[in-house]
């Protein structure tokens, strides 16, 4: 089963349910972003789910057959440790 977003964006529900309403509110801001054909910058407090967020935005994005190029993650190289 899949949550889906204007007929074309579907995450998993399994990924979906397991982020915060916040975070649920920042992966349909993202999906927002990526109709309009713009980019954005998600900041906040370090630990409130960032990472997770843009994961399970791109994971949506691969899930829907909607990757199709490149993309370009900026982000702090202390993060990038992380992420590894």
């Amino acid at each position: 089963a899949d949550v889906v977003f204007d007929d074309t964006y579907r995450i998993p529900l399994a990924t979906y349910n397991c982020l915060f309403d916040y975070q649920r509110t920042g992966v349909r801001w993202l999906w927002e972003l990526h109709k309009q054909e713009v980019g954005g910058i998600l900041a906040d407090e370090m630990g409130l789910g960032k990472s997770i967020q843009t994961a399970s935005f791109l994971s949506g994005l691969a899930h829907s057959g909607l990757l199709q190029r490149p993309i370009l993650l900026l982000c702090p190289a202390t993060v990038m440790k992380q992420w590894v």
